[in-house]
């Protein structure tokens, strides 16, 4: 039996990180909100994220 939670990760590149002065490049902030959109409007509905079931 597998246990667990799927889970995914989406990095966007920053410069300073835990500062205030923490900062990254709007379009890369842009890129990771379509990537995101676009995969979750690629789900069906039918996907399984138990790992070695197909």
């Amino acid at each position: 039996m597998c246990a667990g939670v799927a889970t995914a990760l989406i990095s966007i590149p920053n410069r300073y990180m835990h500062t205030p002065a923490e900062i990254c490049d709007l379009r890369d902030v842009e890129s990771a909100v379509d990537l995101i959109v676009e995969t979750i409007a690629s789900l069906t509905g039918k996907e399984t994220f138990i790992p070695g079931i197909d």
